[in-house]
């Protein structure tokens, strides 16, 4: 069983920023990535903090995500493990995106301790879009809102905030236990981490979620509907830039390949009397969704980055869900579980057949 430490009256922020000031002064910590102000102005972004005296400026659990950070770990990890124990905090959709990542053997999880919290989600990307809810209630992305995969599943250190100011710590690992347990101002016992109001957020995000793929209706888009959809893509490509699945270093969408020449647009010109430019941003998406549906851990990126307003994360995270279902493949939830298109059956996927 997991070992528990509560500790009243500190966030879950002061908590972590006390944890990585101390583990960092004792030299049991190389550095930490995560999210920290840049500048005066209050902007946030991931950044390496390598000193104790740094580490003020973390805003480990702030409701923001300028990138995900399970890409960004796994880039700095990609070309060889680190040499000294790292810490990094990442929300639970960057952690499986990391999990994933490192599957495919684009990052590295030696030495490093992965902190995550019972995620509440994050605000909008346009800061235009972040002021409060009426009520007073915290504007969150629709695709946070409809999140129901909101708690860690590979973390060392599971973090929730508590009702009454305070906070849990959960330490999932023995490395957790060796690294944080004496640093933490509290006793660990063994226990749960308690529900907090867990079961609630779940049965509300279940529920918004299943009303936002109703009013998508992928499956009666058709041909048609796909057209209406992607059809205002224009072509920028910065879905499959942010996405943390898609790493490959030259996308074959990035190639010639697909550039047609000018005897195809005649063609097309006298067979419809218009060609819309760019050609072929419906089978960019089509084809990407087939690529990476398996491993799409909806963080939502792909939705933020889009300037055309494509909801290209429900999308996406709708058909995920049936492959999941398909294959009994959860994206990141655990590191050996192999890939599914990688693992050979003689018996399976015979409701295809039907």
């Amino acid at each position: 069983m997991s070992r528990t430490v509560r500790i009243g009256g500190e966030s879950a922020s002061d908590a972590i920023r006390g944890l990585l000031r101390k583990l960092l002064e004792e030299g049991r910590l190389k550095g930490a990535l995560c999210l920290a102000e840049t500048d005066d102005s209050g902007t946030v972004d991931y950044t390496l903090i390598t000193s104790a005296g740094a580490i003020e400026s973390a805003r480990p659990f702030a409701p923001l995500m300028p990138a995900n950070g399970g890409k960004l770990l796994s880039r700095l990890t990609l070309r060889q493990p680190l040499p000294e124990p790292w810490a990094a905090v990442l929300r639970p959709c960057e952690e499986r995106a990391f999990t994933e990542l490192v599957k495919r053997e684009q990052g590295n999880r030696d030495n490093v301790l992965l902190i995550s919290s019972v995620c509440g989600g994050v605000g909008p990307i346009d800061p235009k879009d972040r002021e409060s809810a009426e009520g007073g209630s915290p504007v969150i992305r629709e695709s946070c809102g409809t999140c129901t995969d909101f708690l860690p599943l590979t973390s060392d250190i599971t973090v929730l905030e508590g009702p009454d100011g305070g906070c849990t710590l959960r330490l999932d690992t023995e490395a957790a236990e060796a690294l944080a347990e004496s640093c933490l101002p509290g006793e660990a016992s063994e226990g749960e981490l308690g529900s907090a109001g867990i079961e609630d957020t779940l049965a509300g995000r279940q529920e918004a979620k299943q009303e936002l793929f109703r009013d998508i209706a992928l499956e009666d888009l058709g041909l048609d509907g796909l057209i209406d959809v992607f059809g205002k893509c224009i072509g920028c490509h910065n879905c499959s830039r942010v996405c943390p699945i898609c790493y490959c270093v030259l996308c074959d969408f990035e190639s010639a390949d697909y550039d047609s020449d000018p005897s195809w647009y005649i063609s097309e010109l006298r067979k419809k009397g218009g060609v819309r430019i760019p050609s072929g941003t419906i089978f960019f998406h089509l084809s990407r969704l087939q690529h990476m549906s398996i491993s799409c851990v909806g963080c939502g990126m792909c939705t933020d980055a889009c300037p055309v307003g494509i909801p290209v994360s429900t999308i996406f995270r709708r058909v995920g869900e049936s492959v999941r279902e398909l294959f009994d493949y959860v994206p990141g939830k655990d590191p050996e579980e192999e890939l599914p298109l990688a693992r050979f059956e003689l018996d399976e996927l015979h409701s295809v057949e039907e």
